[in-house]
């Protein structure tokens, strides 16, 4: 007979507790006092509240505190005895029992539903979401345990945005155009750029930014796995190098904020990681149902929309695959109030632009990602297509514009950042005028290409009415290349 409540495997897990302490820290990781049921949830209580208030939860501090309430203290001594080695196993049938009662009880209000000829649809729906609200999270890890755990690795190798539905994302720019991040009215935001541009890095950078404002999300990497994100993590929060971080290479300093970053983990939101490759829609989706139910989850990462597997009838092409899976995105962040922030490709037309900065056009099968995104962001790095100075004579080394091409807050803009490779991170640079060229002011011979034969075509197509340039007088050599203009028509900001 299968037991309900597997209370000899309470006693075991919390007699271990009182032995170990810390073996907590792993029980918290599934278990509430939900999980427990009678005297043991007392004690389980009791332990939890004892961490609250700073203390250990072993057995002098919990008997303190279940003494006032007429609890048997011999109970404690008892179950101290059944301590074990195997008590990670004994969470686990825990766990498996309080599933199982679940599951019975969600079964058995269905079926009384059905049987008072309750709609059968919205019935089977209701009991398939009831039964999800807590299975295994398999691949999903903390924020803390994936920084912890590389950081092991490498030790082993040698306000206010909290009280109204909007986070900030950490630029100041951005969320004057676009109000930051809408998480109630489940906002997708799109974010396209080529490869090697930093958008993954980016969007982290988002995340961060509201876990330091107490929101938790979670980031779902299709792509890199959890050692990788790990080094990106550490390298952003703590300001270091990310390639010192990627092999390893540290000073003592280097470890000591490595290692701060890690404790100040517990004082604010997480960020929970799934790297599970090719995962589907209806995975994501059921991942996020659970995460919002158990960490309440304010935004999404996904990293990135090409990588989401599909199934069924909805791959006939991948136009099909693409337009299934935006509007099911949307769908979702709109039933679980998050915000969802999906990544982009952008098709290899990008390089036939004025020096390769991206339009909307250019976003992979563009027309339904649009079309279901309330923001889209394209990211633009001059110096990946040889540009090496910006139009007012500065370097390009490490300008990044962030082009808001889709706003449904208000008009397109762009605004310039410059990434910091010490700390893997974007710093906002604002607007910039001098920077921003409507093309208006297309023609006053700014755009020097990569060579001067590409210089000559790309002039004489765009340039239309300039007759005193006589290309026959300029030096044949290369010229460094100047950045393009704007393709917005106006001078300033739409805010």
């Amino acid at each position: 007979m299968i037991q309900l409540h597997n209370q000899q495997a309470e006693k075991v897990v919390l007699g271990s507790i009182l032995i170990t302490p810390a073996l907590l820290i792993e029980a918290k990781k599934l278990l509430t006092p939900a999980h427990f049921k009678g005297p043991n949830k007392q004690i389980y209580e009791a332990m939890l509240q004892a961490e609250i208030n700073g203390d250990m939860p072993e057995l002098g501090t919990v008997s303190m505190l279940l003494y006032p309430e007429g609890f048997d203290i011999t109970y404690l001594t008892d179950i101290i005895a059944l301590n074990s080695r195997q008590a990670s196993g004994a969470i686990k049938l825990i766990y498996e029992a309080y599933m199982r009662r679940e599951a019975l009880n969600s079964l058995n209000s269905s079926i009384q539903l059905l049987m008072q000829g309750g709609d059968i649809f919205a019935t089977l729906e209701k009991t398939r979401l009831a039964l999800s609200l807590e299975p295994n999270l398999g691949n999903t890890k903390t924020l803390e345990d994936v920084q912890a755990e590389r950081f092991l690795e490498l030790e082993q190798a040698d306000g206010w945005y909290k009280e109204v539905p909007y986070m900030p994302t950490g630029f100041e720019t951005l969320d004057r155009g676009t109000r930051g991040l809408d998480y109630k009215g489940g906002h997708l935001i799109v974010v396209g750029a080529e490869s090697g541009t930093g958008k993954t890095t980016f969007t982290l950078q988002m995340g961060l930014q509201a876990n330091e404002l107490g929101h938790s999300g979670a980031f779902f990497s299709l792509e890199m796995k959890t050692g990788e994100i790990g080094s990106k993590l550490l390298a952003q929060r703590a300001g270091i190098d990310y390639d010192r971080v990627r092999i390893g290479k540290l000073t003592k300093e280097e470890r000591i904020k490595m290692q701060s970053v890690i404790i100040q983990d517990d004082k604010q939101g997480q960020m929970y990681i799934d790297d599970t490759a090719g995962a589907s829609l209806s995975y994501i989706q059921t991942q996020i149902q659970v995460m919002k139910k158990k960490f309440n989850i304010t935004y999404v990462i996904i990293d990135y929309i090409q990588l989401i597997s599909a199934s069924g009838d909805m791959i006939k092409d991948e136009r099909t695959k693409t337009v299934a899976i935006t509007r099911g995105l949307k769908r979702i962040a709109k039933e679980a109030e998050v915000c969802i922030i999906a990544l982009s490709q952008l098709s290899r037309a990008v390089n036939s632009n004025l020096g390769g900065r991206p339009m909307l056009k250019d976003l992979k099968e563009s027309g339904s990602t649009v079309e279901d995104a309330d923001v889209v962001a394209l990211l633009y790095r001059p110096e990946k297509h040889n540009i090496e100075q910006m139009p007012n004579g500065e370097s390009s080394a490490g300008k990044t514009e962030v082009i808001i091409a889709k706003n449904r807050h208000g008009k397109p803009f762009s605004f310039w950042t410059n990434f910091n490779t010490n700390g893997n991170t974007f710093v906002d640079a604002g607007f910039d005028g001098s920077m921003e060229i409507p093309f208006s002011h297309y023609n006053r011979g700014l755009l020097q290409a990569k060579k001067y034969d590409q210089a000559e075509q790309s002039l004489s197509d765009h340039l239309t009415g300039i007759e005193d340039l006589d290309f026959k007088q300029v030096e044949t050599k290369p010229a460094p290349a100047i950045l393009p203009a704007n393709p917005f028509e106006e001078d300033v900001m739409p805010f």
